[in-house]
């Protein structure tokens, strides 16, 4: 009889800890997942192929890379953020073994919306290029490596509409025009797929 007396009690004990778990389980707090987080909600994001190629006098070049950047919307008009592109060139002169080239850039950029997809754009970006150098005596080309600080500026048509959309821009280099020994031309030509700008 005392047994019984004992396993009643221990149920009784039980039975307001049973019912506190009942009630904490009833109510589900929301999946973080299913609450948009309103920072990525103004993040939009580009990304686009780069290619070119060029023959002269038996010589070539052929290069392939990719570009991209993701904006804040921090109003309806202007947006804020990173910028990178990566290109690879493989050169063939004549007499020579191919020479692998590699540029990268890593900058930030401002950008606004003019009215409807027309945007004008700001860059400013450090870049790390290689150029051929002299040649060598086992029939290779040397490669001589720079550094330069870039000033963008821009604009160009984006056709999203806050979708997916590609984009069309052109960009003048200040440095570049401004650098005696420059050999490439400041002007740019920037082709992108976009999403939610």
């Amino acid at each position: 009889m005392r047994f019984i007396y004992v396993v009643l009690a221990a149920l009784l004990m039980c039975l307001p800890a049973g019912a506190q778990g009942q009630t904490r389980s009833g109510t589900k707090k929301p999946a973080k997942s299913s609450q948009p987080n309103p920072f990525l909600e103004k993040v939009w994001y580009g990304v686009g192929p780069n290619i070119g190629f060029g023959a002269f006098n038996g010589n070539s070049t052929f290069g392939l890379g990719l570009s991209g950047q993701a904006g804040y919307m921090f109003d309806d008009m202007f947006s804020i953020g990173p910028r990178f592109n990566v290109f690879y060139t493989s050169a063939k002169y004549v007499g020579f073994k191919s020479l692998n080239l590699f540029d990268t850039e890593l900058g930030g950029f401002l950008r606004a919306k003019v009215w409807r997809g027309l945007f004008l754009q700001g860059d400013l970006s450090n870049s790390w290029t290689q150029v051929p150098g002299n040649p060598q005596t086992n029939n290779t080309i040397s490669k001589y490596s720079y550094q330069r600080f870039n000033q963008w500026v821009g604009g160009g048509w984006n056709s999203g509409a806050g979708q997916v959309g590609t984009e069309l821009s052109y960009h003048y280099n200040f440095a570049v025009a401004n650098d005696l020994f420059a050999f490439e031309a400041p002007w740019e030509f920037r082709f992108m797929i976009t999403w939610k700008f």
